[in-house]
């Protein structure tokens, strides 16, 4: 069943007092007076409506005037205490049920016909109620319950109103309520037809809350401080239509579905950007982002984060967007930035695999086969010298290059280990023990190619170099060969 919405309309300042919030009290309907009392009620009296109210699928006619905030269809009320509306088996209609004492100090309880929108209504008006016990106080409550006749709808059709001026007590001495009529059992409001059958019951949020009815109590409460399905402070409107009345319900954002079948109890706009993520805790309310991508966590789904690995480089200038790389480094100029370019230098072969990721080397040239390629390689024959004081820069490294064809002679030197030379002792003295020289001392370069340099022959191809072959090349700084 469609059911209307609660809406609280809170006052802008609560300073306001409650004469300034006055208003929601329809006048006239005064035509009779219940006499002063305490728990008294009326007869039967006449609604005066053609067709009578369809109450819950009871038509009546006429109802019982209570003295204590209410009106009843089956018989006369005289309970002070308010009891729980929703478990009641009363047939009862009760804008502000509690103990009223009109005997002192009070107005009496008037009721009579009139017209609301020129539709004909039957109220009841308390206006300056004392509670019990009847004394004199500045406390007085003033409400009002309208039925008005809605023909216009069906037959038996009627809204029901509870409007407020004024709620200063809550409860009667009797029902536990201090000298200033506060506390204890207090008031409900609501209504019951007496079955417990599910939506013919109801009691108003705040119902036997202490305080919260009160003028000064919650704004979310307070009867004067909030409405339902009225735009006017104070009154409650509840549509009576076939046989039901319009259960209210909470409408947390405003947008007209109560909240337990709104599917999105917390936004206004139902989740605008159809994402079926909420608004309220949609990451990208206005950006459809279903799985709710959100990078660096900042709470921006990346669909409309300006700067998504929150590098402090927007989105739209960052050469890495999903990466954090604040300098921006882009080795070779493509538009992708380092951090996030599988080929930083742009030669064809993922930086996973290519042997020098920061230099363009496609063919991948490795002279010495220690991984790093030629480009990026400092030592590139891997001889121990690097290259930029290297005067042999590609020396053959394989050891089995540089042992002569008939062996080393006594005093002779080759590069037989690869990081320095081998030198032969003289006759008698045993194996190689040893070399005068380094790689460093020769520049880099390997006995084989000094011997090639200075065209020294076969035979010192053959044997190796001699110390003085050698110390020549050393003590003249390479490129030097003696006669």
């Amino acid at each position: 069943m469609k059911r209307i919405q609660f809406v609280s309309l809170v006052a802008s300042s609560m300073l306001l007092t409650s004469s300034a919030l006055a208003g929601a009290v329809r006048p006239g309907f005064n035509a009779n007076t219940l006499p002063a009392n305490d728990d008294g009620s009326t007869g039967l009296i006449s609604l005066g409506f053609s067709a009578g109210v369809d109450f819950f699928g009871v038509t009546f006619s006429d109802l019982y005037v209570n003295n204590n905030g209410n009106v009843t269809f089956d018989y006369a009320l005289s309970t002070y205490t308010p009891f729980d509306l929703t478990s009641t088996g009363r047939q009862i209609i009760a804008p502000f049920f509690a103990d009223v004492d009109t005997r002192t100090d009070s107005n009496p309880v008037v009721f009579g016909s009139g017209t609301v929108d020129s539709r004909d209504a039957f109220g009841v008006t308390w206006e300056d109620v004392n509670c019990y016990v009847s004394q004199s106080r500045t406390s007085r409550n003033t409400f009002q319950v309208v039925l008005v006749e809605r023909f216009d709808t069906g037959p038996g059709n009627f809204d029901i109103e509870f409007n407020y001026d004024q709620i200063q007590w809550e409860t009667g001495q009797a029902s536990g309520g201090s000298v200033d009529c506060l506390g204890g059992s207090s008031a409900r409001v609501g209504y019951s037809n007496g079955t417990g059958d599910p939506g013919t019951f109801y009691e108003l949020p705040g119902s036997a809350v202490l305080g919260a009815f009160l003028d000064s109590g919650p704004a979310s409460t307070a009867l004067i401080l909030n409405s339902l399905n009225s735009t006017v402070l104070g009154r409650y409107i509840f549509e009576a239509r076939e046989g039901e009345i319009v259960q209210p319900c909470d409408d947390s954002d405003g947008d007209g579905l109560c909240d337990d079948e709104d599917p999105c109890p917390l936004d206004p706009d139902n989740d605008i950007d159809q994402d079926l993520v909420c608004g309220d805790v949609d990451n990208c309310p206005g950006d459809a982002n279903p799985v709710q991508e959100d990078f660096d966590g900042d709470g921006l789904g990346d669909v409309c984060d300006p700067d998504d690995d929150n590098d402090g480089v927007p989105d739209v200038s960052d050469n890495c967007q999903f990466v954090s790389n604040p300098g921006q480094e882009d080795n070779d100029g493509d538009g992708d930035g380092d951090v996030c370019d599988a080929d930083d230098d742009n030669d064809g072969v993922p930086d996973a695999i290519d042997n020098c990721p920061w230099a363009a080397n496609p063919g991948q040239e490795d002279f010495d086969q220690d991984g790093d390629g030629d480009v990026c390689d400092p030592d590139d024959d891997d001889d121990g010298v690097e290259d930029a004081a290297d005067l042999c820069p590609l020396s053959l490294t394989d050891p089995e290059m540089n042992v002569p064809s008939r062996g080393l002679r006594p005093n002779s030197h080759a590069w037989m280990e690869g990081v320095e030379f081998t030198r032969a002792l003289p006759k008698g003295n045993g194996g190689g023990n040893g070399s005068l020289f380094t790689m460093a001392d020769t520049l880099g370069c390997a006995c084989y190619e000094i011997i090639d340099y200075c065209l020294y022959g076969a035979g010192h191809s053959n044997f190796g170099c001699s110390t003085s072959v050698m110390s020549t090349w050393v003590g003249g700084g390479g490129f030097s060969c003696g006669q």
